[in-house]
């Protein structure tokens, strides 16, 4: 960009015409994309030049509820996940950034140890998202030869005493809860009815 002259001559004569070049208004941002994790930051860089190849001073602002970022164009990522922009402004233009927030994947268990008598149930609850945030299906498991356990989360104790874990299984993660099965003391005697002579003898088991 500038100004001067253009000048003819001719014949002893001279003719001048003044002349100004401009330049396109330039704004360039980097990144163009980002994905990354809630609560991590990240800095874009902007330069822009006016219409006479000035520089311009480049304005910040953000869409999608993804985050916050600051004058020196330093994005920090929210706490959930989603898509959206940031948007670098100057001389007239606008640029904008996609921006993609992510969360670890989250897989909770309750409870996390039961003791339970022989034959009789419990119900496990399970809780998962993904790292988009979305709910996730989980799947469950059972080791020990303690029970069995439905889809729904449900576990029936087996006949028998013994150790033995519940896992539920979803985005990748596991979580097991410790069982515990016991059954009651038993005690039998058999025959539980007798008559003896006197003198005679009778075997009890």
């Amino acid at each position: 960009a500038g100004t001067g002259t253009v000048t003819a001559s001719a014949v002893g004569l001279t003719r001048t015409a003044n002349v100004t070049v401009t330049v396109d208004a330039v704004l360039t941002l980097s990144p163009m994309t980002l994905s990354l994790q809630a609560g991590q930051s990240q800095l874009f860089s902007a330069t822009a030049t006016d219409a006479n190849g000035n520089p311009a001073t480049v304005t910040w602002s953000t869409s999608g509820d993804i985050g916050t970022i600051n004058s020196d164009g330093l994005f920090t990522a929210g706490t959930s996940a989603g898509t959206g922009t940031v948007t670098a402004s100057a001389v007239g233009l606008p640029k904008p950034a996609d921006v993609t927030v992510t969360v670890d994947p989250i897989l909770n268990l309750s409870p996390e140890e039961v003791s339970l008598r022989a034959g009789t149930t419990q119900q496990f609850t399970a809780t998962a998202f993904d790292a988009s945030g979305n709910p996730a299906t989980v799947t469950w498991s059972t080791s020990g030869g303690i029970g069995t356990i439905n889809s729904d989360g449900q576990f029936t104790a087996g006949t028998s005493a013994g150790t033995g874990t519940v896992t539920a299984s979803a985005v990748g993660l596991s979580r097991t809860a410790n069982i515990t099965v016991t059954v009651d003391p038993v005690l039998t005697l058999t025959p539980t009815t007798a008559s003896v002579h006197a003198g005679g003898t009778q075997e009890f088991t």
